[in-house]
C-alpha cells in the first residue's frame, strides 16, 4: 500500500474522514491496520478536554505486541487536533483517543496516526455534535473503521 489510510464512519452521522500515519511509532499504525476492518461504540473523554474516545476496540486478528512506555510520546496537551494516541492497549483490544479541541491532561502517550487536513474540519464538527449529544440527549453512536482503497 503506497499510502496507507484507513477511514473512521460514522453510520449514525452518515459521514466518514480519513486518517494517515504520523512521522513515528509506524508499526502501531501498521498494526491498527492489519486488524481492520474493526468497530465500537463512540464515546467522548468527559475530564480530559474534547476528544473522541473509542474504548475496547477488538483486534482480532493480531495480537498487540508492543508497550506503550516503550513507544515514542507526545503529551496530550501539546499535541495537535486530529492526532490519534493509544491509551492502556494490550492483547487483543485497543483503546484510543482522537484530539478534537482543548486538552488538560499534560501526560504523554503514543501517538500514531493523523486525522488527513483535508477532513480536520469535518472531524471537528462530528466530534462536537457527538460531545453534545452525548452528554445532553444521551444518544448512542457507533464508528466503524476500514482501510483506505489505493
Amino acid at each position: 500500500m503506497s499510502n496507507p489510510a484507513f477511514y473512521m464512519r460514522w453510520p449514525e452521522l452518515n459521514t466518514q474522514v480519513r486518517c494517515v500515519p504520523i512521522h513515528h511509532n509506524r508499526e502501531l499504525f501498521d498494526w491498527f491496520m492489519e486488524n481492520l476492518p474493526t468497530k465500537c461504540v463512540q464515546t467522548v473523554t468527559v475530564c480530559a478536554g474534547l476528544q473522541l474516545y473509542m474504548q475496547n476496540i477488538k483486534m482480532e486478528k493480531v495480537e498487540c505486541n508492543w508497550i506503550q512506555e516503550n513507544q515514542p510520546q507526545e503529551l496530550m496537551s501539546e499535541y495537535p487536533v486530529g492526532r490519534c494516541m493509544f491509551f492502556m492497549t494490550a492483547g487483543h483490544v485497543a483503546n484510543f483517543t482522537i484530539k478534537a479541541g482543548y486538552a488538560t491532561e499534560p501526560m504523554p502517550y503514543p501517538t500514531w496516526a493523523d486525522v488527513a487536513a483535508e477532513d480536520l474540519e469535518t472531524f471537528v464538527n462530528v466530534a462536537n455534535e457527538i460531545w453534545e449529544s452525548i452528554l445532553q440527549d444521551k444518544k448512542t453512536f457507533h464508528v466503524e473503521f476500514f482501510a483506505a482503497e489505493d
